[in-house]
């Protein structure tokens, strides 16, 4: 009971905000008559606890219900404050043009109310009318020139057309700020795609050197050294890093990602192979790095060890027939026939169903001219596929090539 009439007077306290009356509405006020100032004394306080129910709702989640209210309340008090909460409802009911109705009204009776206005751009936005929201987050910043969520929201609709505007935007934001992280990772992206990497390496250098143990700092400097290839002042800096976070898995693979950029594959391989053994990382994670090193091994043969050091890590963890299909192409990217058909067998049993891995094994096979063990596997998979006509096929001429024309 406490809480409740805590929060009806914390409410109350709102209201009053939002409910204040102008000196001309209570001018007008002054001049009627005494029986009619008394009844619009009682509609007033009859709106007041309108709006309380109304925002005790909003608490509730109960949107609808509250705009009736806020509606009644409307009626008989209109103010600002009152458009406002209803196209905030509006809004989290994602009913975009009656949100858009009420927060117009509301900023026609206060038009240099910031937090109005930002109601209004927002809904703008998300009705992605960019020309309008431009507008209005601009007029914000004219009342306010260190409102950030105004900066933020202009940065965010210039990033996609106009990205030295929201460059600009984001700038802007640090100078009020300070040091941000997803602030300078914004700057970074846009330097990058503006070719200003050298930009956001002096920025975050001058950082650092004010707050020199900031990690995260740290991280994006790194990132941005490896965007600007410059690797060995990457490395230097992870490693001083990892010297104090030993465990962080980002610092982690942006040391495998140096390493492998300069083109030292084993050593790389190994850092890697430390986040893959991490019992806690998701299989996307370890998925996406066998996947790395697999595809630059199909490109560098001499890359293949190490592309099958990490597979390996990969599979004890967690046994995939992707991971094995990989291996087995690698084993026969090396020319070992019987690594490549013990790695898509164990491919196969992991995915039955999965009609390509045997039509690969079978094209593996044939072309190696592994003839018996093609017929071997393909009278398997005709025996799980017996209408696949490339299955029927491949199984057809190893048999040929077997001499047993009859039967193929």
């Amino acid at each position: 009971m406490r809480n409740i009439n805590f929060l009806k007077l914390l409410l109350f306290s709102v209201f009053i905000t939002s409910f204040g009356c102008s000196s001309k509405i209570e001018d007008q006020v002054q001049t009627l008559s005494t029986e009619e100032q008394e009844k619009i004394a009682k509609q007033q306080e009859y709106a007041k606890q309108l709006f309380i129910d109304a925002s005790l709702m909003d608490v509730e989640g109960k949107y609808a219900e509250a705009i009736l209210d806020y509606q009644e309340a409307l009626r008989l008090d209109p103010s600002a404050g009152i458009y406002y909460a209803i196209a905030k409802d509006y809004l989290r009911l994602k009913k975009l043009l009656p949100a858009l109705e009420n927060s117009k009204k509301s900023v026609d009776l206060e038009s240099k109310n910031t937090e109005y206005l930002t109601l209004l751009g927002t809904i703008y936005t998300m009705s992605r009318n960019t020309d309008s929201a431009e507008v209005v987050f601009k007029k914000i910043i004219d009342i306010d020139s260190t409102d950030i969520t105004a900066l933020v929201n202009l940065a965010q609709l210039y990033e996609s057309e106009q990205p030295l505007k929201s460059l600009n935007a984001y700038k802007k934001i640090l100078e009020i700020t300070g040091p941000e992280w997803n602030v300078l990772l914004k700057i970074a992206e846009l330097n990058e795609r503006l070719n200003k990497v050298d930009e956001t390496i002096s920025t975050v250098e001058e950082l650092l050197e004010l707050n020199p143990s900031n990690v995260q700092l740290q991280k994006l400097l790194i990132e941005s050294y490896l965007m600007n290839k410059k690797y060995d002042k990457a490395l230097s800096l992870v490693n001083d890093a990892i010297e104090i976070f030993p465990d962080d898995i980002n610092l982690i693979e942006l040391k495998g990602n140096a390493l492998v950029k300069m083109e030292k594959w084993e050593d790389g391989a190994q850092e890697y192979k430390k986040i893959i053994s991490k019992k806690n990382m998701p299989f996307s994670t370890k998925m996406r790095i066998g996947t790395a090193f697999y595809s630059e091994a199909l490109q560098d043969s001499a890359l293949i060890p190490y592309a099958e050091d990490v597979l390996i890590q990969v599979d004890k963890d967690s046994s995939d027939w992707q991971i094995n299909a990989f291996l087995g192409e690698l084993a026969n990217k090396k020319g070992d026939d019987s690594l490549t058909l013990f790695y898509f067998r164990k491919a196969i049993s992991l995915a039955e169903l999965n009609s390509d891995l045997r039509i690969r094994l079978g094209q593996i096979l044939f072309e190696n001219a592994e003839y018996e063990n093609s017929v071997i596997e393909m009278k398997k998979a005709v025996a799980k596929f017996p209408r696949n006509h490339v299955i029927n096929l491949i199984l057809g001429l190893s048999l040929s090539q077997e001499s047993n024309h009859e039967e193929a």
